[in-house]
């Protein structure tokens, strides 16, 4: 998305930045109860001011705030004199689910408030993310999910070599829908140490650490190839975090980094840890994901 991080003040890059951050660990409805969304959500708010997104313009909705018609409310009332060339960031740590469909699959991302017996009702389909781009005004967003899924059409970036200034020229440039989850299908999304695995690295990313070639800039795109091998690796190879952009947008997009201007199957809670091992996991089924039947700082 636009630029993550950049050497120019991020205002500089955008006219406005607006986010909107999602933690849920206690469910009216779902099972497990997640330890550590809630505190994935505050910390990536609290970093956000850094990254140019001024406080007024960031909404943080935690448990039982966080149902689908406050977040929609959000979205498509407070956020309504969002610019043309502004960005929106939103993120969400909590439960989420796939279920089969006629045809392939669809993911659903689960407020406070889901009825995993009605979610096409309830919850918020991972195809509305690219709804949500056509309804709004602004030219880049990003959604991340702390959270695994399947069913959401997505073309994968190619990330240069090296980020030239006509790279990173065209990344402001061009509007763009970008998604990053923290792993698949079957994957849960593994707690530890006070926060989700995906978001302990997101954050060290944020910081900075994503900047490989130092030039105070990351897109989405080079943040996602520094989290991915992190990730895989630090779960030992149990999540594997997906990135791409909707079919609706075209180049990568990047941002500015500090200093430079029914049980669900992924997040799976202590009730899913084994004896071997000290990791939490967020989630029901397989992952905090899950796959129903046919309802029709180190570097």
């Amino acid at each position: 998305m636009g630029l993550l991080a950049g050497a120019m003040p991020a205002a500089a890059q955008y006219p406005n930045s607006w986010a909107l951050v999602i933690g849920v660990n206690a469910y009216q409805q779902v099972t497990p109860r997640l330890n550590y969304a809630v505190a994935d959500a505050e910390a990536v708010a609290a970093a956000l001011p850094s990254l140019g997104f001024p406080r007024q313009n960031i909404r943080v909705l935690l448990d039982g705030d966080a149902t689908k018609a406050r977040i929609e409310t959000v979205l498509y009332r407070e956020f309504a004199n969002m610019g043309p060339d502004d960005r929106l960031l939103v993120y969400f740590a909590g439960h989420g689910e796939t279920v089969r469909i006629r045809g392939g699959e669809e993911g659903f991302l689960l407020p406070a408030d889901a009825d995993p017996k009605a979610l096409p009702l309830t919850a918020i389909p991972m195809e509305d993310l690219k709804r949500i781009s056509q309804r709004l005004r602004a030219k880049h967003y990003l959604f991340v999910a702390d959270a695994c899924f399947s069913g959401l059409a997505l073309t994968r970036d190619v990330v240069p070599q090296a980020t030239s200034d006509e790279y990173l020229a065209a990344a402001l440039r061009e509007p763009v829908v970008q998604v990053l989850t923290a792993g698949r299908k079957g994957e849960r999304a593994i707690e530890e140490g006070g926060h989700g695995l995906f978001t302990r690295r997101l954050l060290d990313g944020l910081r900075g650490l994503a900047d490989t070639e130092g030039r105070g800039v990351i897109t989405a795109a080079q943040l996602a190839a520094w989290l991915e091998p992190r990730v895989v690796r630090d779960s030992k190879g149990r999540m594997t975090p997906q990135y791409g952009r909707s079919r609706c947008g075209s180049t990568s997009s990047g941002w500015a980094r500090p200093g430079r201007a029914p049980r669900c199957s992924c997040r799976t809670s202590p009730s899913a840890r084994t004896a071997s091992s000290p990791r939490k996991e967020r989630g029901r089924g397989s992952g905090r994901w899950r796959s129903s039947p046919t309802t029709g700082p180190t570097s």
